[in-house]
């Protein structure tokens, strides 16, 4: 893939840049630019400061990591809780990005039942640590998904550090309702959600999908929340067509 953006992938809550293994394998493989922060407290890197507790201060973080690291405008998806900073990007540095994907996210706050039971789950890490996530693999995953997956995605959140999650829970918690700012979205955006995805079921991400300008919907049959980890070829060929997509605005010019 040629005069191609670089890719910026946002990981979701409780992970990290790991993830995105298969997907740095493969488009790597195609020639693409492919970065993958890790975002404040989460894998090795430390904690914001208190006073930047927020999924508007993670936008900022990817922002002046794609200013020291990528050629801006880039192609940036986010999964799930990296969603979250992807919409806050693209509200406040919209030039950082020149299309987007979505993958198992949606723009609106948290319902009161959602921050109550973030606000539980701080309270269970304050008292257990890392291991009051420990039912998470079952809520990322599908009934389907394969033993040795799930040891996968336990291993990764049991490395995270809890100080890091209870700081993503408690930005998430607070973050503002961006669906106001679906339709300002004009660049080509993909939006990726798997069937079996109890946590942004597809119905929700179709209807947000639809209030893009520019976007389309791609649905991965038998996959749950986690589909990058769990159905990794289907969403390497989502994106790929997407990209097959971009208009020549888009795309970089050979040096």
């Amino acid at each position: 893939m040629k005069n191609i953006p670089d890719l910026v992938l946002i990981h979701g809550f409780p992970l990290d840049q790991e993830m995105w293994a298969e997907q740095v394998r493969f488009f790597r493989a195609a020639g693409m630019g492919v970065l993958t922060p890790d975002l404040p407290g989460f894998g090795s890197r430390p904690g914001n400061p208190a006073h930047r507790c927020s999924i508007g201060a993670f936008a900022e973080d990817i922002h002046h990591f794609i200013a020291r690291h990528a050629n801006s405008p880039c192609m940036i998806g986010g999964f799930s809780m990296g969603g979250y900073v992807l919409l806050a990007l693209l509200n406040r540095f919209p030039k950082d990005a020149c299309a987007a994907i979505f993958i198992d996210t949606h723009p609106a706050a948290d319902t009161l039942e959602a921050r109550q039971g973030r606000l539980k789950s701080i309270a269970d890490l304050q008292a257990e640590g890392i291991g009051a996530l420990r039912q998470m693999p079952d809520r990322l995953l599908s009934p389907s998904a394969p033993l040795q997956l799930r040891s996968r995605v336990a291993e990764m959140i049991a490395r995270q550090n809890p100080a890091g999650m209870i700081q993503a829970q408690m930005a998430a918690a607070m973050r503002i309702d961006q669906s106001p700012h679906l339709p300002e979205i004009k660049i080509p955006t993909l939006v990726i959600g798997g069937a079996e995805d109890v946590i942004t079921p597809p119905n929700l991400m179709q209807r947000w999908c639809s209030q893009m300008p520019d976007s389309r919907w791609v649905e991965i049959p038998g996959a749950g929340h986690l589909t990058p980890m769990e159905a990794p070829e289907a969403v390497n060929a989502a994106i790929s067509h997407f990209v097959k997509q971009l208009p020549q605005i888009a795309l970089r010019p050979e040096n």
